[in-house]
C-alpha cells in the first residue's frame, strides 16, 4: 500500500515547476485556502441549529491537532522535500510530515459542518481535497499524510459531536442566552 501512495505522491509533485501560474495557485491553495473555514464557522453561527456543529468542528479540530502533534512526536516522518532532497514550492519547517495538520483541521470542520448542513460539510471536504492535493503538489506532504490527517480530523469532529450529547442541556441554555442577547439567530424553540 505504501508504494502505490508514494508513487502517487511523486506523480503529483512531479507536476510542480511546469507552470509558474499553476505553481502560484497551488502555493496559495496549500497555504491560504484553509482560511475558507472562517466562512464555514460563520454559516454555522448564523444557523439556529449550528452551535453544536460549530463546537464539534472547532473542538474536533483542536483535538485532532493535539493528536497529530503526539503522533508526530512519537513517529517522526520526514517531509518529502527533506527525505527526497528537493526545494518545496514555499518555505516550510522541517517538522513531522505525518499526519497533515491542515487536513486534520479540515477533516474535523467538515465532519462538524456535516451534522448541521450536509452541503456545507461536503463543500468543506472538497476544499480539503484541493488543499491536500496542493500540499502534495508543493512537496510538503505525501498522499498518506493528507489522507490520514483528514481521517483523524473527521473522526475527532464526529467524536466531539456525539460526545456533546450529554451536555446538550447546557449547550441549549448557552445558545438560548446568546439568542436572547441577539448574538445568535433565534430558533423556533426559543421564545
Amino acid at each position: 500500500m505504501a508504494a502505490p501512495l508514494a508513487g502517487l505522491s511523486s506523480s503529483i509533485h512531479d507536476l510542480a515547476g511546469r507552470s509558474s501560474a499553476f505553481d502560484r495557485l497551488m502555493s496559495f491553495a496549500a497555504q491560504d485556502l484553509i482560511f475558507v473555514v472562517l466562512l464555514v464557522f460563520a454559516v454555522l453561527w448564523l444557523r439556529p441549529d449550528g452551535l453544536r456543529a460549530g463546537i464539534a468542528a472547532g473542538a474536533g479540530a483542536a483535538v485532532a491537532l493535539v493528536i497529530a502533534g503526539i503522533i508526530g512526536d512519537i513517529h517522526y516522518v520526514a517531509r518529502p522535500f527533506i527525505a527526497q532532497h528537493y526545494t518545496p514550492l514555499f518555505v516550510h519547517a522541517d517538522d513531522a510530515s505525518f499526519p497533515s495538520d491542515h487536513l486534520c483541521a479540515l477533516g474535523a470542520i467538515a465532519a462538524g459542518a456535516w451534522f448541521s448542513v450536509r452541503l456545507l460539510g461536503l463543500a468543506t471536504a472538497a476544499v480539503a481535497v484541493v488543499v491536500g492535493f496542493a500540499r502534495v503538489y508543493a512537496g510538503v506532504h505525501d498522499v498518506a499524510d493528507v489522507g490520514a490527517g483528514f481521517l483523524i480530523g473527521a473522526a475527532c469532529g464526529t467524536a466531539v459531536w456525539y460526545g456533546l450529547r450529554p451536555l446538550m442541556p447546557l449547550v441549549d441554555r448557552v445558545d438560548a442566552e446568546l439568542q436572547r442577547a441577539g448574538l445568535r439567530r433565534r430558533s423556533a424553540s426559543v421564545q
